[in-house]
């Protein structure tokens, strides 16, 4: 090891800041000493994990997001958000991220440094918090959704994959303002919620799109169009299979099924907004079928439109 070298890691594993090195899959390569005495984690127990172990639940989509801007070559600076201690304890950061690229110029992965600011006003939390996060669920909001599928789309442009768009309506949730008050309507939108995300991958993104309507972005599913449908329709019905279980509040239980709509995206063929609205429309059919049914938009990007087709099946 030259001297340049040496004194390269000396500087990395004693600076002040924690330093941090993953892949473009979120795994850990490099942890120097700064990011132990802040996170709490020795480079023995923190590399080969997930980046995921110090990101809280809510913000995964965050980080889903930083590394699809890591993969188009874009650098984050001063992010201010939230991470996670080995003891539980969630502490405010501040992180500048750059993308790590190979001799040939690709990206690779990606170089965290990542403090604690000696104060970070209380307000400025706040408003970038309501900025991405729905108040009630703690889920992404439309504008951080359609900030992922945006950043989610250019990837697929350059590798070919398909997503999958899933919106959702919970049928017959009135009913349960109308007889329980919105108070229970708010519990079951929360359990909604946490039943979404345990059915589905740590970076998948899902949304609360406004009342009891969900948007979930479903990335990388196969290279082959069928195959993507499969699945997301596979992904459906555990969806629909969770959320159909009974919600219990005060001694009520509630039974909300769900109504999905499914629409597939490449790359930028099609604006986002409009496949967005695919879902949507897609998600109607489902309710006109009878409810707790699933419909899936089967328009394969550059279709003609006499070629298009669609299907409704029931849960």
């Amino acid at each position: 090891m030259s001297r340049i070298t040496q004194l390269t890691h000396s500087m990395i594993h004693d600076c002040v800041d924690a330093m941090i090195a993953k892949t473009l899959t979120g795994t850990i390569v490099s942890w120097n000493s700064a990011a132990e005495r802040i996170f709490g984690y020795s480079p023995q127990e923190a590399v080969g994990r997930s980046i995921l172990t110090i990101v809280p639940q809510e913000l995964a989509g965050e980080e889903a997001a930083i590394l699809d801007r890591l993969a188009l070559g874009q650098c984050i600076q001063d992010l201010r958000t939230a991470r996670l201690r080995k003891d539980g304890q969630r502490i405010d950061v501040a992180m500048t991220i750059s993308p790590l690229r190979d001799r040939a110029g690709e990206v690779i992965g990606a170089s965290s440094i990542i403090r604690q600011p000696l104060h970070m006003n209380d307000r400025a939390l706040e408003l970038l918090r309501l900025a991405y996060q729905d108040p009630l669920t703690s889920l992404s909001n439309r504008t951080h959704l359609l900030d992922r599928l945006d950043q989610t789309m250019r990837r697929h442009e350059r590798t070919g994959h398909y997503g999958a768009v899933l919106f959702i309506d919970l049928d017959n949730f009135k009913q349960v303002n109308d007889s329980a008050g919105h108070a229970a309507g708010d519990r079951v939108l929360i359990k909604c919620a946490r039943r979404m995300q345990a059915a589905l991958r740590e970076y998948d993104t899902v949304a609360r799109w406004g009342g009891d309507e969900f948007v979930i972005m479903i990335e990388d599913l196969d290279t082959d169009h069928t195959l993507c449908l499969n699945k997301a329709r596979n992904i459906a019905a555990k969806l629909q299979k969770a959320l159909r279980k009974p919600y219990a509040y005060k001694g009520n239980q509630f039974i909300c099924h769900a109504s999905i709509g499914v629409k597939s995206f490449r790359g930028v063929e099609h604006p986002l907004q409009q496949v967005i609205e695919a879902a949507d429309q897609a998600m109607y059919q489902a309710k006109l079928s009878g409810k707790n049914c699933l419909h899936i938009n089967f328009d394969q990007p550059n279709d003609s439109t006499d070629a298009k087709r669609s299907t409704s099946a029931a849960a």
